[in-house]
């Protein structure tokens, strides 16, 4: 699947992913892909003599390439791996070693095919490195919201007295917010209730005569502000 055979040649686009492996990962990365490739191109067909050295003049030139290149990004080591083993390819394919010299649509054919297979690998390398980098920033993000909250929720649990959200249903209010030691004074007061209980069966009697009309107001649409002995 990764050979194109031609007069018992056999030609490899294993090349390809060892651009990408050099290029992303680096040389040693890189002479291990490169072995593999080689290993599976010599077991697949004959004419071992060329296919050595055209591997081992690619290992070392991409080796001694990329200590000078090592500081730019994988894209650009990509494009400059790939623009070398052009140069080697020519070189050493039609002229050294005069393999179908007269046929040059066919090297040209091969070396589309190659460089296909490095843009697309490149492509999907850089989406998968993209799309890595924003779930790690979506995670960072999450575990600032979330320490964010766990430490807005310890303040208002703290706070001497309560602060609330409600909502009018029929005749009564429910709370759909409660927070502050007002709220955690014994079991009526409970998260548990939230959303689901009337006040009237959350908070005493008295309380309530004085409390209900800064709910009526604040209902209305006014701001308010109180303070109950209880």
């Amino acid at each position: 699947m990764l050979s194109i055979q031609q007069e018992g040649y056999s030609y490899d686009i294993r090349y390809a992913p060892v651009i990408l492996v050099f290029a992303y990962l680096g040389p040693t990365a890189g002479l291990i892909t490169g072995g593999l490739g080689l290993f599976a191109r010599l077991l697949t067909s004959g004419n071992w003599g060329p296919a050595i050295i055209g591997w081992s003049i690619i290992m070392i030139g991409f080796s001694i390439i990329h200590l000078y290149i090592s500081h730019l990004t994988p894209v650009k080591k990509t494009v400059t791996f790939f623009g070398s083993y052009i140069l080697i390819y020519v070189i050493n394919v039609p002229i050294i070693f005069n393999v179908l010299r007269d046929k040059p649509f066919f090297h040209l054919q091969y070396l589309l095919f190659v460089m296909l297979g490095v843009i697309i690998g490149g492509l999907l390398i850089e989406s998968y490195q993209k799309l890595y980098r924003l779930n790690t920033k979506l995670t960072d993000t999450f575990k600032i919201v979330e320490t964010t909250q766990q430490e807005l929720k310890h303040t208002l649990e703290e706070i001497n007295g309560g602060i609330f959200k409600f909502k009018k249903s029929e005749d009564s209010y429910i709370h759909t917010f409660a927070e502050g030691k007002f709220f955690h004074q014994g079991e009526k007061q409970s998260q548990d209730s939230i959303g689901r209980k009337p006040i009237q069966e959350l908070l005493p009697y008295s309380f309530l005569q004085s409390a209900l009309p800064y709910y009526e107001n604040a209902w209305n649409g006014k701001e308010v502000q109180f303070e109950i002995e209880w």
